[in-house]
C-alpha cells in the first residue's frame, strides 16, 4: 500500500509536469511531418531556398530574424530540425486558424507595440525546458525594405535567457512578398543562419554592445538589386503605404493600376519596375525607391501644421472589438475621422469617440489592419483592400511625440 501510494504521488506529479510543460512531443512531430512539404511549398511559391542548420537536442537557443514576408516563421523554421516557439502577435489567436496553430506550434502571444511581462516569462519557461525561442525583433514587417525600428529590450531579453544566440537572415523577401502587395511575385529569395554567438560571449557584452551587434547582423540590403521580381501587377497595393503625393502635396489621392502609381489630383504617373525601382517622365519626381517616398511621408507628417478640430483623414471602414484569443466582434460599419484630439467613428445610428490621449498604443497588422489599445481593450479597424491605415498610425505618433519628444512613428 505504501508503494502504491508513493507511486500514485509520483505519477500525479509527473502527469502535472507534463500537462504544464510548454514543449510537447507533437511539436517535434509537426516539424518531422510538415518540414518537407513546407520547404517544397515555399520553393514553388516564392522560389525560396532554405539553407539547413542542425540544432542540438535539448540545447536551448534564441533565434532572431529580420521580418519581411507573410510566411517568415515557416521560412525560418524550414532551415532547422527542431521546433521554434515564436513570439507572435496576439491577433493570430483571434483568427479562425488560431486554435489549431496554437495546438500544433504553441506560439507565444504578445500584443504588438505593448510592453508585457507575460511573453518574457513564457520565454524563460521554454528555454528552461530546453526549447528554442524565435523572435522577429522589429515586431513589424518592413514596408519599404529597410530594417524597422527595434527596441533595445531585445538585447536585454537575450542576456536574460542566457542561451546561445542565432541570427538568421531572409534575403529577397521584400522583392517576393512586400507587405503592401496583394499577391506574391516570383524572384530569387533564400534564408540562412548569418551568425551564432555562444552564451559565454554574450555574457561579456554590455546591453548596448549586444543591441548594436543584433541590428548590424539583422540588416539585409534588398535594394538596389540585380534580380528581377516578376508580376503582372507590380505596383498594385502601393496605395496601402503611399498616401501623400510628392508633387502636389495632396493626401489620399494615390491609387495604383497594374505597374503604375497615379495621383488623382495632379495626374502624376509613376511606373514601378521589376528591379523594385520607380520610373517617371515627371522631372519633379525625385524618388527611386519606395523607401524614399516613405521617408518623405514620415517627414511630411512630422512637419504637418496641426490646427484644433482639423480633420486629417477620413475613410469608410468597420470597427471591431478583439477579445484576447477570441474572434473579433463587429461593432459598427462606419466612417472614421481623425482630428488632432480623437478618433470619431460614426454612422446613421451611432457614434463612438476615442481620445488620442486615452489610446495607449497603435499598430498596423498584416497588410492593412490597424489595432489600437484603450484601457486593456483591443480595437481593430478594417476596410477594403485599398485602405491605407499607415497614415493614422503616423499621425497618432506625431501627436503623441509632441508630448514625449520621441521619434518613434509606430514602425
Amino acid at each position: 500500500k505504501l508503494f502504491k501510494c508513493l507511486f500514485k504521488i509520483w505519477y500525479n506529479k509527473l502527469e502535472k509536469e507534463v500537462l504544464t510543460m510548454w514543449r510537447k512531443k507533437r511539436h517535434q512531430l509537426v516539424i518531422n511531418l510538415l518540414k518537407g512539404p513546407f520547404r517544397l511549398f515555399i520553393r514553388l511559391k516564392y522560389n525560396f531556398k532554405s539553407y539547413q542548420y542542425k540544432l542540438e537536442k535539448d540545447k536551448p537557443h534564441i533565434i532572431l530574424s529580420n521580418h519581411l514576408t507573410t510566411l517568415d516563421p515557416i521560412m525560418v523554421s524550414a532551415s532547422f530540425n527542431k521546433p521554434i516557439y515564436y513570439i507572435t502577435n496576439a491577433d493570430l489567436f483571434s483568427s479562425k486558424y488560431g486554435k489549431i496553430l496554437s495546438y500544433l506550434t504553441a506560439p507565444i502571444p504578445k500584443n504588438k507595440n505593448v510592453k508585457e511581462l507575460g511573453p518574457i516569462k513564457d520565454c524563460l519557461r521554454i528555454v528552461k525546458e530546453g526549447g528554442n525561442v524565435g523572435v522577429f525583433p522589429e515586431g513589424n514587417r518592413s514596408y519599404d525594405g529597410n530594417l524597422c525600428y527595434m527596441d533595445s529590450s531585445i538585447a536585454k531579453l537575450v542576456k536574460m535567457l542566457k542561451v546561445d544566440l542565432i541570427i538568421y537572415n531572409i534575403y529577397g523577401g521584400y522583392g517576393i512578398d512586400p507587405r503592401w502587395c496583394y499577391k506574391a511575385r516570383r524572384g530569387r529569395s533564400y534564408g540562412k543562419v548569418r551568425s551564432v554567438y555562444p552564451k559565454e560571449q554574450i555574457a561579456e557584452l554590455s546591453v548596448e554592445e549586444l543591441f548594436e551587434l543584433i541590428k548590424e547582423d539583422l540588416t539585409v540590403k534588398h535594394i538596389p538589386t540585380k534580380y528581377k521580381y516578376r508580376s503582372r501587377n507590380k505596383a498594385l497595393g502601393l496605395e496601402r503605404i503611399l498616401y501623400v503625393c510628392p508633387i502636389c502635396g495632396k493626401v489620399q489621392t494615390i491609387y495604383t493600376k497594374k505597374d503604375k502609381v497615379i495621383c488623382s489630383a495632379c495626374n502624376l504617373e509613376v511606373k514601378y519596375n521589376e528591379h523594385l525601382e520607380f520610373e517617371s517622365d515627371n522631372k519633379n519626381f525625385k524618388f527611386k525607391y519606395v523607401k524614399d517616398w516613405y521617408k518623405y511621408q514620415v517627414d511630411f507628417v512630422k512637419d504637418f501644421d496641426i490646427y484644433p478640430s482639423q480633420v486629417f483623414f477620413k475613410d469608410n471602414l468597420t470597427l471591431y472589438l478583439v477579445p484576447f484569443k477570441k474572434r473579433p466582434e463587429e461593432l459598427m460599419n462606419c466612417t472614421l475621422e481623425m482630428t488632432n484630439s480623437k478618433l470619431v467613428f460614426k454612422n446613421e445610428t451611432d457614434i463612438k469617440e476615442f481620445k488620442l490621449s486615452e489610446i495607449n498604443e497603435m499598430t498596423v497588422l498584416g497588410k492593412n489592419k490597424l489595432n489600437f489599445y484603450v484601457d486593456g481593450a483591443t480595437y481593430q479597424i478594417k476596410g477594403d483592400k485599398t485602405l491605407n491605415v499607415l497614415k493614422y498610425m503616423h499621425m497618432y505618433y506625431r501627436i503623441k511625440n509632441d508630448d514625449t519628444n520621441n521619434e518613434f512613428m509606430g514602425i
